[in-house]
């Protein structure tokens, strides 16, 4: 499905941010994904008229969403705001899952507890940063993130910030940066593209 939902964001660009946010009032570029695996996104970017105009847009993201809920679960994509203004777009939208997410975009998304991701084969063989109250304060190891109990996990190999439902703990150290207590980062100044094949673990309670 990356053909329809990098579409939608081509058609939004023409040079590609993406990202989300963590409520209906956010502004900033960020994906926020909540503890039950529920992703809502917005992307902001520049909205050239003479190309596109701001209702053939807007049916265009609604079909590709409604092609893809044909062939999964109704209401596994909503769109829940599209709006144009001073030559800006807005594209809100939420995912039932963050397996809804990874289909519709192709961007590797895992959420779950960090003893479910061991088993389904995520090797957390990355350098760790220890976060208290939203700075990092030192290094980690595997050992140590794999030896706390009851703590959760956000996996994504994407260039974009992310929010998560929680209080984050550890953050793998290749191009993170956090940026506050359920917030980070991800840069590759090396593959400044949306996907990449690095793995971003943000490890929370």
């Amino acid at each position: 499905m990356k053909r329809i939902g990098c579409a939608i964001l081509a058609v939004l660009m023409l040079g590609m941010l993406f990202a989300g946010c963590g409520s209906a009032d956010s502004e900033s570029n960020m994906i926020f994904v909540g503890k039950k695996g529920k992703v809502q996104t917005v992307d902001i970017e520049e909205f050239d008229k003479s190309y596109y105009s701001e209702e053939d847009f807007k049916t265009f993201a609604q079909e590709a969403i409604d092609e893809y809920n044909m062939s999964h679960e109704v209401d596994a994509i909503t769109l829940t705001e599209l709006v144009v203004k001073d030559e800006m777009a807005k594209l809100k939208m939420e995912y039932k899952t963050v397996s809804d997410f990874s289909n519709f975009n192709e961007i590797t998304l895992y959420q779950g507890s960090v003893t479910s991701a061991v088993s389904e084969g995520y090797l957390f063989d990355v350098d760790f940063s220890k976060v208290e109250k939203g700075e990092v304060t030192g290094n980690a190891t595997r050992a140590d993130v794999l030896a706390e109990e009851g703590l959760s996990v956000v996996i994504i190999k994407a260039n974009t910030n992310v929010k998560i439902e929680g209080t984050i703990c550890y953050v793998s150290t290749a191009n993170v940066t956090v940026t506050g207590k359920d917030t980070v980062a991800i840069y590759d100044e090396e593959n400044t593209s949306l996907t990449t094949d690095v793995c971003t673990y943000i490890i929370y309670k």
